[in-house]
């Protein structure tokens, strides 16, 4: 019986990553927008796979397959990317959609994002720290 109830701990905890963890990294939705039929929603967070949207409307229910433009802010330009998504969250004024499969250029498109991306985040940390260090 002691053993059973050892055995038992041994279960996997909430904080085990490996059942959890995501195929891309997630970026903030801070220089992104998406427009579906017209609409611009504020994005949340994004990846290569998905991307998270706030918005209150009814129209987004689970499965549904749409057709979206996403506006990305990169250096002093707005990139627009077209992309197919299905519908695979939908709740408290949010919607997820999984991407449809990315092209060769989509993923190309998705690199200089996240190149300009991580690259605005590091100049961004090194202005910050010079203003801390003094």
């Amino acid at each position: 019986m002691f053993e059973r109830l050892l055995s038992g701990l041994h279960a996997k905890t909430a904080n085990d990553t490996s059942a959890m963890r995501r195929r891309f990294q997630r970026y903030e939705g801070k220089k992104c927008k998406i427009d579906v039929n017209g609409k611009t929603y504020p994005v949340e967070n994004w990846s290569e796979g998905g991307i998270l949207f706030a918005n209150n409307d009814r129209i987004f229910g689970d499965g549904l397959e749409i057709q979206m433009s996403m506006k990305f802010k990169i250096c002093n330009a707005v990139l627009n990317l077209d992309h197919k998504g299905r519908v695979i969250w939908k709740g408290y004024n949010k919607t997820a959609l999984e991407f449809a499969p990315s092209t060769k250029q989509t993923h190309q498109i998705f690199q200089q994002i996240i190149d300009d991306h991580v690259t605005s985040e590091f100049a961004d940390s090194q202005i910050n720290y010079g203003r801390h260090a003094s």
